[in-house]
């Protein structure tokens, strides 16, 4: 018998972009793809999420933080009750 799955875990991909261009880099990054997501699609996702009983959020990229509405991102994950946390270079603080 199958157990239910329950999310517990999400990683999101806000954007390629990435100023620092490392040749390990496992996700390709350097510019922004077309068509990523806005903001208003982000907490729609995020709130998604959050309704499936995710616990735990992390932002990555490319450079998370050359999105500048990632603390937006972050503070809606946390009402919704998520543990925030981000993969980055630092570039941008």
């Amino acid at each position: 018998m199958m157990r239910p799955v329950r999310l517990q875990v999400a990683a999101l991909e806000l954007t390629l972009e990435c100023p620092c261009g490392c040749l390990l880099c496992g996700s390709g990054a350097g510019r922004a793809r077309p068509g990523e997501l806005t903001a208003k699609e982000w907490l729609g996702v995020i709130d998604d999420l959050a309704a499936l009983g995710c616990e735990r959020l992390t932002f990555t990229g490319g450079e998370p933080l050359s999105r500048p509405e990632w603390p937006r991102l972050a503070r809606r994950a946390r009402q919704r009750g998520l543990v925030v946390d981000m993969i980055t270079s630092g570039m941008g603080l």
